[in-house]
C-alpha cells in the first residue's frame, strides 16, 4: 500500500511504521524507495505512472482516477514509491529478485480475504512555514492510498492487470491566515 501525503504534512519526523495499516492481524513493513531493496514493479502496469514532486519525493499516480503530471506507464523493474508492504516468504517462489518484496507474497493463504484497516489514529503534524506565501504554496493536506496486488511487486503469479482506484481523503487545507497556536512546555 503506497500512501500519498499532501506537501503540507511534516512527514520526515513521522515514524510511519507506527501507523501501519493492519490486514487480518498482519502488519506490513515500511520500505523506503531510496533503499537498494525498495519495491520494484515486476510487470508492465499501464494505468500507473511515477513522477518526482517539487520536494524530490517519488510519487505514484493512478491514470484511471487522477490528473497525473506523468504519462509513461510503469515498466518492469521501475522503482515504486515508499510504502507499506506485507511480506510472507513462500516455498517454491520463482524469484523475481533477491530483495524481500521480490521474493515474497503479500497477504497469503486463508488470510488473503478480509479487511484492510488502520486500527489506530495516524498522528501527523502540519509543517511550519516561514511566511504566508510558503503556507499558500504548500496548502495541501490531502492523503491518498494506492493498493497493489503482490502480482505486480512480489512472487504471486496471477494474470490480473486490475489496479483499484486510489482512495483519497477530502482536500483539507491549511488556514494560512490564522494566528499560530502556541503550545507551552
Amino acid at each position: 500500500m503506497i500512501p500519498t501525503f499532501g506537501i503540507g504534512w511534516e512527514i520526515d519526523s513521522t515514524d510511519l511504521d507506527l501507523f501501519a495499516p493492519r490486514f487480518n492481524g498482519h502488519v506490513p513493513i515500511w520500505l523506503d524507495n531510496s533503499d537498494e531493496c525498495g519495491a520494484r514493479v515486476k510487470k508492465h502496469i499501464s494505468s500507473l505512472c511515477t513522477f518526482t514532486d517539487s520536494h524530490g519525493n517519488l510519487q505514484l499516480c493512478n491514470l484511471n482516477c487522477e490528473e497525473c503530471p506523468c504519462t509513461d506507464s510503469m515498466k518492469t523493474g521501475d522503482k515504486l514509491p515508499s510504502g507499506w508492504y506485507w511480506n510472507f516468504e513462500p516455498e517454491g517462489c520463482a524469484m523475481y529478485d533477491s530483495c524481500l518484496v521480490g521474493r515474497s507474497w503479500g497477504i497469503w493463504g486463508p488470510n488473503a480475504f478480509g479487511y484492510l484497516f488502520f486500527d489506530q489514529e495516524i498522528l501527523l503534524k502540519v509543517k511550519e512555514f516561514a511566511s504566508i506565501d510558503n503556507c499558500i504554496e504548500s496548502n495541501d493536506l490531502q492523503i491518498g492510498f494506492q493498493e497493489l496486488f503482490d502480482d505486480f511487486t512480489g512472487c504471486w503469479q496471477h494474470e490480473s492487470d486490475e489496479i483499484r482506484d486510489k482512495y483519497t481523503t477530502q482536500k483539507w487545507e491549511i488556514d494560512c491566515n490564522a494566528e499560530p497556536i502556541m503550545h507551552s512546555p
